[in-house]
């Protein structure tokens, strides 16, 4: 949580993709001072896929509510930007500036701003921690902070999930179904799965359909279950297709048990690359359940599995057929 809090001033930087026309001391000074002021849609906005229109005022505070939950916005005494120098070409602009929190700790931290190929400025990230320091030195958002970046997808998520925005609506569903970053609310997941899927959002169909299966959210409900997994697999949804072939091969939510019918689903969503729908293809051909037993095809299956996901489970089943063979 202390590395956590120490970044906090760099969240505006890490999404900014900083706007032409700006100097680097003018870029960097607003930075801190959004950030000390807990204004993270300011900058976060940025982050919201093309697709999607600007925050409107009402849900620039949504956002920066949600961040506050997880980070906390009133935490600094003072940030001051103590220099920033500018290199001959205009291309690169080195920066320190000290953060004082209200707890009495302080820090300081190194950055760096480059011109990119589109001509505009960019904040440099890359972590390298010390106790005191953070420094920025290297292009690459991907090694930068990871609890602040999934803070950061987290207050963007459920404000475009109070949208509507059904592909949103499911991430937030996701969120709040296992209490990442935020308390389990399993009421919640289930309204945002269910508004996604009334919405005809495909992804959306098997959430639903395991909502009603283990009564999170909802009350228990086999048969809506069973519908709804049924619908989510006949919609091209490899979730759904495996989910429909356990049912079929268990018979569970009031369906006979049709090794038939869950090789067919389980080969289907092996077609998609499921990784779980082919470990099933490859039990349904070692046993011969629904297909006729193949244990060359298993062996194969499983070894692939192993290959392409480091299975060792599968491995195990592979070796177990290669010595029996």
């Amino acid at each position: 949580m202390n590395k956590l809090i120490k970044t906090v001033a760099t969240a505006a930087m890490l999404l900014a993709m900083v706007a032409c026309g700006k100097s680097p001391e003018s870029i960097v000074n607003d930075a801190y001072k959004n950030a000390q002021e807990g204004k993270f849609a300011e900058i976060a906005q940025y982050a919201i896929p093309d697709s999607v229109e600007a925050l409107t005022e009402e849900e620039r505070q949504m956002f920066d509510n949600y961040l506050a939950e997880t980070i906390g916005h009133d935490v600094y005494a003072s940030v001051t930007v103590d220099s920033v120098t500018v290199n001959e070409d205009q291309t690169e602009a080195k920066f320190v500036a000290t953060t004082k929190f209200k707890d009495g700790r302080s820090f300081t931290e190194h950055g760096i701003l480059r011109v990119g190929t589109d001509n505009h400025w960019h904040f440099v990230i890359d972590k390298k921690a010390g106790d005191d320091t953070e420094i920025y030195s290297v292009s690459d958002a991907e090694k930068a902070t990871p609890e602040l970046m999934r803070n950061l997808y987290y207050a963007t998520v459920m404000t475009l999930a109070s949208r509507g925005i059904p592909e949103y609506q499911v991430k937030a569903g996701d969120i709040l179904a296992n209490g990442i970053l935020t308390k389990k609310d399993l009421n919640h997941a289930f309204e945002l799965y269910k508004s996604a899927a009334d919405k005809n959002y495909v992804p959306a169909y098997g959430k639903v359909a395991r909502s009603y299966d283990k009564g999170a959210g909802i009350e228990k409900d086999l048969e809506k279950s069973f519908e709804w997994y049924t619908k989510s697999a006949e919609a091209g949804d490899a979730y759904g297709m495996t989910c429909l072939g356990d049912v079929y091969y268990k018979g569970t939510q009031g369906a006979e048990k049709d090794y038939d019918k869950a090789f067919y689903w389980y080969s289907k969503a092996a077609k998609e690359n499921n990784r779980y729908g082919r470990w099933m293809t490859a039990e349904c051909y070692e046993y011969g359940r629904g297909t006729d037993k193949n244990l060359k095809k298993a062996k194969d299956m499983y070894y692939d599995l192993y290959h392409d996901f480091d299975d060792n489970d599968a491995w195990r089943r592979f070796n177990r057929l290669y010595d029996a063979n």
